[in-house]
């Protein structure tokens, strides 16, 4: 078939049906001025987001061995790292527990039909209403965000709260078609029409579209002492780019000073302002140690010059280009966004410093900062919220050392220890006996067991008692981890128990879906 132009934005597979439109679909969120290139706004911009990033991490310094002992509990490992009294076995608990609610939680949010609802303001929006939700929920499907929500419930319930980064992605690839063009046929004796075949002709698919990206709690840099990040001084996302996706942002106009970053002289004073101390004097920071344990290796030497990497911190939040505190010089605070980037060397991260790449106000017309954060429990006081392990971290420790200790106990009862006198004159390794060893003492006294109780099954029904705390502590009851507490339990209990627990487990699916998913949509809807 032949598809014709029409007034449309993008045809019926998502190109655009001309250059005006490609131009309007390539302008969202880029934008309007980049101040970057003035460098005394730049300097100044980057002298301040240095200032609120070393707040920053002072605010969430100590949470932050938190972070990976509660993430090394939902993996597996053994808390001996963390508490004197561990031993090496871990019990998988906090895993239980954290998988038994993420199911529940999706199931509940965003699984079933019509999980959202749009609302018309007026006589035309209501009009509109169905079309938006189905565009939408086209949108959610595409950016894949059924999976990509799954991974924020998690963290949500490792660490007590999980931030995304909303934002318009460019998402373009180029493909190859076989165009077949028709014609009727100029020979009178032949009826029809003739088909030409153009082989190879290369096209460009537009798949632009507001898309939601999980962001690391490491990588996520927020004043803790900010009840809500929306309404603090600003919110700061840390990544990684390569040398290509710099010069691609510096292209599409995003990025200004993208040369002076790529250069060799970024120690110059008068271009760059040095960032905070980097992990040159503390190479395992506690990132490194939490992906030590899911079996990354740490990059100790930060050798990452070969890879062309860059790590970019964009600033958005509060910002008068016009201050200056020694002047007393100020202008009008407005919502800003402000990139910095450095090279991620040795060399980079010892002598280098931050170069401005992008200083211009906030580009979305919602007007907010292009974060939703989801909130497992929260505090009154303060940003970070309580998850599932927080809780239950000295229970899972005790828990350990239980099961340690029945172990112990067992092992005892299979390889008693033995008294020998002066008189066995037995040499030890020849104590450790198998099935029909004989062993030769100048008396059948010599030689005997040492008797010790067995106590192990004290150490289990301890265990049995420990489980029963963490589950009544965390709300996510052995129903929901499929399995059952007494085998004797009556359908009438379960139903009773799952009814209790289900309204523990709805106090933070609120908070997600106010604090996460209804800013999330009404961004999309803007976008």
């Amino acid at each position: 078939a032949i598809m014709a132009k029409t007034n449309k934005a993008l045809d019926e597979i998502g190109r655009p049906t001309s250059d005006a439109a490609k131009k309007i679909h390539d302008s969202k969120g880029l934008p309007d001025n980049n101040y970057a290139t003035d460098s005394r706004i730049a300097q100044k911009a980057a002298t301040y987001v240095h200032s609120i990033l070393a707040r920053m991490e002072m605010s969430r310094h100590n949470i932050q061995d938190k972070f990976t002992v509660w993430y090394a509990l939902w993996n597996g490992s053994s808390v001996a790292d963390y508490f004197p009294t561990a031993r090496p076995v871990h019990v998988p608990e906090p895993y239980k527990a954290v998988e038994g609610f993420v199911p529940r939680a999706a199931s509940l949010l965003v699984e079933q039909p019509g999980w959202f609802r749009v609302v018309g303001m007026d006589d035309r929006g209501k009009k509109n209403v169905e079309k938006i939700k189905k565009l939408i929920l086209a949108q959610l499907k595409r950016d894949k965000f059924y999976s990509k929500f799954r991974s924020v419930l998690r963290n949500t319930a490792i660490y007590g709260y999980s931030p995304a980064k909303i934002g318009w992605k460019t998402k373009r690839r180029k493909v190859k078609y076989n165009k077949v063009t028709a014609k009727p046929s100029e020979d009178p004796e032949k009826l029809g029409e003739v088909l030409t075949v153009t082989r190879g002709v290369e096209t460009e698919i537009n798949d632009d579209g507001p898309s939601m990206d999980v962001v690391d709690v490491f990588d996520f840099l927020v004043d803790y002492r900010f009840h809500d990040h929306q309404h603090s001084p600003g919110v700061v996302f840390r990544c990684e780019q390569f040398e290509d996706e710099i010069r691609s942002m510096g292209e599409s106009g995003h990025y200004a000073n993208v040369e002076t970053l790529l250069s060799a002289t970024q120690n110059d004073p008068a271009k760059n302002v040095q960032g905070p101390p980097g992990t040159m004097a503390n190479p395992a920071t506690f990132k490194d140690i939490r992906d030590f344990s899911d079996g990354v290796t740490m990059d100790i030497r930060q050798e990452k010059a070969d890879y062309r990497l860059y790590e970019i911190y964009e600033f958005w939040g509060l910002f008068d280009p016009k201050y200056d505190a020694a002047s007393g010089e100020r202008g009008e605070e407005k919502e800003y966004v402000i990139t910095l980037g450095r090279k991620v060397s040795s060399a980079g991260q010892s002598d280098g410093g931050w170069v401005p790449l992008r200083v211009s106000e906030n580009p979305y017309w919602h007007g907010k900062r292009p974060a939703v954060v989801s909130h497992y429990t929260r505090r009154a006081h303060a940003f970070h919220s309580v998850g599932i392990i927080e809780p239950i971290v000295n229970l899972s420790a005790e828990l350990d050392d239980s099961r340690n200790m029945g172990l112990a106990a067992r092992g005892l009862a299979s390889k008693p220890v033995i008294i020998a006198s002066d008189d066995a004159d037995v040499y030890s390794n020849n104590l450790i006996l198998d099935p029909g060893s004989i062993v030769r003492a100048r008396s059948t006294d010599a030689l005997k067991a040492l008797f010790i109780p067995d106590r192990s099954d004290t150490a289990w029904k301890s265990e049995e008692v420990i489980k029963s705390d963490i589950r009544e502590t965390t709300g996510i009851t052995s129903t929901f981890q499929g399995s059952s507490d007494a085998a004797s339990e009556t359908a009438t209990s379960v139903v009773s128990r799952t009814r209790e627990a289900n309204k523990r487990i709805s106090e933070s699916c609120k908070n997600i879906a106010e604090e996460f998913l209804v800013p999330m949509l009404e961004m999309f809807h803007s976008l």
